[in-house]
């Protein structure tokens, strides 16, 4: 379940934020296994492209109980996965 922040909480994560860059002191993956494993990730379940945020917010729009929305987003980023799994097979066998 998502955490529900108040407006002065947020305030302040910004805050720390802006002053912190936190964003400056991420590298990323250093070793070939490390790349390897995070160059799906744009691709990984789908949820945040456009086309994810649309169904999320049709699902949402439907005033289903916040348990069968976890469900749903939990079995279509399930089928994402496996999607994936399958491509990445597939490329693994192609030179």
């Amino acid at each position: 379940m998502a955490r529900n922040w108040t407006e002065k909480e947020r305030k302040k994560q910004a805050a720390i934020a802006r002053r912190d860059h936190p964003w400056q002191k991420s590298t990323g993956p250093k070793t070939d296994p490390g790349k390897e494993a995070v160059k799906t990730n744009a691709i990984k379940h789908g949820l945040f492209t456009q086309e994810g945020q649309s169904l999320r917010r049709t699902i949402r729009a439907q005033k289903i109980p916040e348990d069968v929305f976890n469900s749903l987003m939990a079995e279509i980023k399930y089928d994402r996965q496996c999607q994936v799994d399958r491509l990445q097979k597939i490329l693994e066998v192609v030179p």
